[in-house]
């Protein structure tokens, strides 16, 4: 003879088994979402402190630049002169190695030259071709450049860039 009892005490523990299981596995994927959810929010805190960045670097152009007619002069050294005319005069953006090689100076010597004239307030922009960073101005930079000549540059620096062969 079979004791209910025991049959429905059986049961019940596979069933509970079995919700346990079923529960576990919500939880994991719950956790797994609660993960990615936490990793996507910081990677957008990332980004909006990046753009809050280029804002204010915008802000600072805009200001500085496209404001009225008394625009400060930048003052660049003779390397910076050259690296910015090299900026300059390209439409498509040029790498560091390029301009290492075009300049016969060493890449390390371009990095910090562009980091330099950077930090004098030239708005350099960094854009990834065909996997590999070009540097370029800022159109609007360059428009405000050819319509008041906020970088004085040296012309004796201009002529010899210009007469060597890039």
């Amino acid at each position: 003879m079979i004791n209910i009892d025991k049959l429905t005490s059986e049961g019940s523990k596979r069933i509970f088994k079995v919700i346990k299981e079923e529960f576990d596995d919500h939880l994991d994927a719950i956790n797994r979402n609660t993960n990615e959810i936490q990793g996507n929010y910081e990677f957008l805190c990332e980004l909006e402190k990046k753009l809050d960045k280029i804002s204010e670097r915008l802000d600072f152009i805009d200001s500085k630049f496209l404001g009225g007619e008394d625009v400060e002069k930048i003052h660049l050294t003779p390397k910076e002169q050259e690296v910015f005319l090299l900026l300059y005069s390209t439409d498509s953006g040029i790498s560091i190695d390029e301009m290492a090689r075009k300049l016969a100076y060493t890449p390390e010597l371009i990095d910090n030259t562009v980091d330099n004239i950077v930090l004098k307030g030239i708005p350099v922009l960094k854009q990834i071709y065909n996997e590999s960073i070009k540097l370029h101005l800022d159109t609007k930079f360059k428009d405000i450049q050819t319509r008041r000549n906020i970088v004085n540059i040296n012309s004796s620096i201009a002529k010899t860039l210009l007469n060597s062969s890039f």
